[in-house]
């Protein structure tokens, strides 16, 4: 289905009629000024690196006082349609040469369409990644060369991105049969264009041999495969899409193949939340991200948080981690290895704070208080963390994830 995609002369989106939503007309005529901004916008930064925020803003912001009244609101209830919470449909975009979006006679650019995003839900220059409509703004990003902060760009021609970032980012999508919450991206992630990447993980650019080896055996695998759909030769089983399979099978032999993957990076596991105490009946093991429920947690990615990543033991001579971490002679279970690192004394209660600096400065002085009731805060009494800095100042390091809380406020937020 990929290949019908990618090779048609162009993609039409049937959004439905214009009765489905209020305001459709005025809806599309603001798509098409807003899309004309957008790319005027991106000129006037690629032209001119120093180009003041001020000019940009100027321009936005005249562009929207001229637009009707409501036709931001009408422009949000189009991307509100079904059609762009549908999982399939973001493949049939993605490797489109052409598209364009068409209720009843009237027609745009997808992509045109897509680059008003910003324009309609954007909050300090970036969307809420909790939703669906992300992802269409990571297509456009990648259609038109541009990309946000918390983007990973990929080599791979046709990719979004490895196959675990797009699962996360998809979870707000809808599927009518849950194991295409799975299915429906391996046409456009990393691991479904070149399988070779399944088996292991090229962590450096300077890493050039294997990637002449990883691009030789792709070209093979494609050739062999192109020519055999049914052979799925060198693809691994649970990447295979098999609709005979129970769904907790389809998602437990999924978590099982990302965390083999060499060199176990464990990330996987960063990707399960349980908004309850797992249910000992709950057909799905604790361990195995549901990726069909709604994003609830935010994962911090990066080189600071890669927990598997050490030198083997002498013991896996004789037995491997994988082995050893699906031996259980329990069903479903999984035996990690692990490191102590030190003791939990104390424990705050969970934070809760508004939007505002005040409410949230007044969070950390009260999770101070209930870790550390007999120092103050700031200053700490003078007192000093086992790094040697002040251990005022690692609490709040540990507070905001240092260092990625720091770019994170600093991109995502206006003030300190």
């Amino acid at each position: 289905m990929r290949l019908v995609y990618k090779h048609c002369q162009r993609v039409v989106a049937w959004i439905g009629l214009k009765r489905e939503s209020e305001g459709t007309e005025v809806a599309f005529e603001a798509g098409k000024v807003l899309s004309d901004v957008s790319r005027l916008v991106a000129d006037l930064r690629k032209e001119a690196a120093g180009t003041d925020d001020g000019v940009v803003r100027d321009v936005v912001a005249n562009a929207l006082a001229g637009l009707p009244e409501g036709a931001l609101g009408n422009l949000q209830k189009l991307f509100e349609r079904e059609y762009f919470h549908r999982t399939w449909v973001v493949q049939e975009i993605a490797v489109a040469a052409v598209a364009v979006v068409k209720c009843e006679e009237m027609e745009m650019s997808f992509f045109d369409l897509v680059s008003t995003l910003l324009f309609v839900f954007g909050n300090c220059g970036h969307i809420d990644t909790s939703t669906s409509l992300d992802v269409w703004y990571l297509i456009f990003t990648r259609q038109s060369g541009s990309h946000s902060g918390h983007v990973r760009l990929t080599d791979i021609p046709g990719s979004l991105g490895p196959l675990i970032d797009l699962l996360e980012q998809m979870r707000a999508f809808k599927a009518t049969d849950l194991r295409d919450k799975i299915y429906s991206v391996l046409g456009i992630c990393d691991e479904g264009l070149q399988p070779i990447l399944t088996r292991t993980h090229i962590t450096r650019r300077s890493d050039r041999w294997l990637r002449g080896l990883t691009t030789a055996i792709t070209g093979i695998q494609n050739f062999v495969n192109d020519h055999n759909p049914d052979l799925s030769w060198g693809i691994p089983a649970a990447l295979k899409p098999d609709y005979t399979r129970p769904i907790p099978e389809v998602y437990t032999d999924l978590a099982k193949f990302l965390i083999s993957k060499m060199p176990m990076f464990l990330d996987v596991l960063s990707f399960v939340q349980h908004r309850a105490p797992p249910d000992p009946n709950d057909p799905y093991p604790s361990w195995v991200p549901k990726w069909f429920e709604p994003k609830s947690i935010t994962v911090f990615r990066g080189g600071d948080f890669t927990a598997g990543i050490c030198t083997p033991p002498p013991s896996d001579f004789l037995t491997s981690r994988i082995q050893r971490a699906f031996s259980s002679p329990i069903p479903n279970t999984l035996i990690m290895d692990g490191f102590h690192v030190g003791t939990v004394y104390k424990v705050s209660n969970v934070m809760t704070f508004a939007s505002d600096g005040h409410s949230k400065t007044e969070a950390v002085q009260r999770a101070w208080a209930e870790v550390l009731p007999n120092k103050a805060f700031p200053g700490a009494n003078g007192s000093r963390y086992i790094t040697g800095e002040p251990l005022d100042m690692a609490f709040c390091k540990a507070l905001s994830a240092y260092p990625l809380g720091a770019v994170i406020g600093h991109v995502m937020s206006d003030s300190v």
